[in-house]
């Protein structure tokens, strides 16, 4: 599959920090430096999905580790409402898997009791309203002064990023999927121009569910480091991507290879 130098030139990682990766062995999990979950003890998550593998495994590093985890659709409503879709379904013979939605609703109410989760059914965009929080806010409401911040919420992080990158001061680790890079080019390499301007790349990892383009993927997983936090002279330029620690998005396709 071929891609483009240039723009895998503008996504290169630095190598040279230990890594480790949080959460599942496919999507839902990330790469990320050992150096942030010494500095990070909250974790702010933007996107839930029924996979909350990365946010366990954070909390698993340190007992003073706390999640703060956000997602516009999910609530119980949500879920009854998938079970009784799918029993509809089978009831008209049509497929549909109903255990499937009562595993997702035990992970759901599983995840409410920890304690050490705080979870808000709340759409995150660039301006706070009725049914919006806004980035800014919900950082203002923060205690904490290093926050690792993860951000998977399907298209939204151009319109946040783009209101809100210089209220990220907390962040210290900043992890964001990017969708639909191959048609909101200028929008993407904007933004990651923005963010290098105060964080180093520190890992990328193309996400084999989605397409390529001329040689643009259209889902990339990046993670950045702050600049003060590294000496940026011991760090060098990956020869190859993916890392060792990552997995393909899809298992059952091969992941997407490049060489610089």
């Amino acid at each position: 599959m071929d891609l483009s130098k240039e723009f895998m030139e503008r996504v290169r990682p630095k190598m040279g920090l230990s890594m480790i990766r949080l959460g599942r062995n496919f999507d839902g999990g990330y790469v990320l430096p050992e150096l942030a979950l010494s500095e990070c003890k909250v974790c702010i998550s933007l996107g839930y999905g029924y996979d909350s593998s990365f946010e366990y495994d954070f909390l698993n590093i340190s007992s003073q580790n706390r999640v703060h985890l956000f997602d516009s659709d999910i609530n119980l409503v949500h879920c009854l409402k998938g079970i009784f879709v799918d029993i509809v379904n089978i009831l008209k013979k049509h497929k549909s898997y109903p255990i499937h939605r009562v595993k997702e609703l035990i992970k759901y109410m599983i995840l409410l009791t920890n304690p050490r989760i705080q979870y808000s059914v709340a759409r995150i965009g660039a301006v706070t309203d009725l049914n919006t929080l806004s980035l800014n806010q919900l950082m203002s409401k923060q205690n904490s002064k290093s926050v690792l911040l993860k951000i998977d919420i399907e298209g939204s992080e151009y319109e946040i990023l783009n209101h809100a990158f210089e209220n990220l001061s907390e962040v210290k680790c900043l992890i964001i999927e990017f969708h639909e890079i191959d048609t909101r080019m200028s929008e993407f390499l904007s933004i990651l121009d923005l963010i290098m301007s105060e964080f180093i790349l520190i890992n990328t990892h193309i996400n084999n569910s989605g397409k390529i383009l001329f040689g643009i993927p259209s889902t990339l997983e990046l993670c950045f480091i702050r600049k003060n936090l590294v000496n940026q002279e011991s760090l060098w330029p990956a020869t190859e991507i993916p890392s060792k620690l990552d997995f393909p998005c899809r298992p059952q396709i091969p992941d997407i290879c490049f060489t610089f």
